[in-house]
């Protein structure tokens, strides 16, 4: 259910393995405050999954919509607290489980394995718990009012009410899934929706300033390949130069050499600008990276971006 996250989390808040039984991970609280905001609509149990065919679902909701939705982080915090309310789930978990699994609705897929929409539901696990949270007759996985209500069902299903990380550990059988949500988890707790948008900004600078690193590089090389290739003909010309018996011949090679000298001249300057814009971005990639590196964020988020 999972899409991959491009930087490894080094904090070390879970102690022992994340399957143990036990309390909820210190530090995670419900939502006092958050009402549910859909009390029209009645939500299914946690206790059991969707009977075989009592839920609609969209015609082709394993391929994505036309125009996918969208929402802004400060619309998917209420989401998060209403949901966990709703089924007894710390909205941080929700949050760092819609980070991971799609970049909070950026990348909803289909995943390689076939993973869909807002919180990644296989197909199978959706028709078994998918939610209509929004009261329009359809439960849909990319829908971010259904997705998210059902991610928290999902998660108090498999025992996250009592044992959080057991309930994440059912959304991915892997004991690094779980310490990287709980990793995420805490982190947003401890700054809430306003380090929670820092972060998502400070990620995308992050990523964007990587990107023309990159992008930069390949120019680099394409131009320093393309000045290589003409000073090999243009040597091949002066060689031709020295090797001519006739005046009349040693003169037209010379003017095919002088012509071809001013394309390596304009190879060269390609290949220093591109130096200079790799260097550039190097530079921008630094400053993004220091700034993911400030004291003013809790510890270990340079690490969870990749910055560290």
């Amino acid at each position: 259910m999972r899409l991959l996250v491009t930087a490894a989390i080094g904090l070390a808040l879970l102690a022992g393995s994340a399957r143990a039984a036990g309390p909820p991970v210190l530090g995670f609280t419900l939502s006092s405050g958050a009402q549910s905001g859909l009390q029209r609509v009645s939500l299914p149990s946690a206790s059991t999954p969707n009977a075989p065919g009592s839920i609609s679902v969209p015609v082709s909701f394993t391929s994505p919509p036309a125009n996918p939705q969208q929402l802004p982080l400060s619309s998917l915090h209420v989401l998060w607290q209403q949901a966990g309310v709703a089924y007894g789930i710390p909205w941080q978990v929700l949050a760092a489980v819609n980070k991971i699994e799609s970049n909070f609705g950026q990348n909803m897929g289909p995943s390689s394995a076939g993973a869909v929409g807002w919180m990644q539901f296989m197909p199978s696990t959706w028709l078994r718990w998918g939610v209509d949270a929004d009261g329009d007759g359809i439960a849909d996985p990319w829908n971010a009012t259904d997705a998210v209500y059902a991610a928290a069902r999902y998660l108090a299903a498999a025992g996250g009410q009592t044992d959080i990380s057991r309930g994440v550990f059912s959304y991915n059988h892997a004991d690094w899934y779980v310490r990287e949500v709980l990793d995420l988890a805490q982190v947003y707790g401890q700054g809430g929706i306003t380090q929670t948008v820092d972060l998502q900004q400070l990620q995308s600078k992050l990523d964007d300033a990587r990107r023309e690193v990159v992008r930069a590089n390949e120019l680099l090389v394409a131009a320093q390949g393309q000045e290589q290739q003409l000073r090999k003909v243009s040597q091949g010309l002066h060689a031709r130069v020295e090797a001519a018996a006739l005046l009349s011949d040693r003169l037209a090679a010379e003017r095919r050499a002088v012509l071809y000298d001013a394309h390596v001249d304009e190879a060269r300057a390609a290949t220093d600008a591109a130096r200079a814009n790799l260097e550039q971005a190097q530079s921008s990639l630094a400053t993004a990276t220091q700034s993911a590196q400030a004291p003013s964020f809790a510890q270990g988020v340079g690490t969870l971006m990749g910055a560290a």
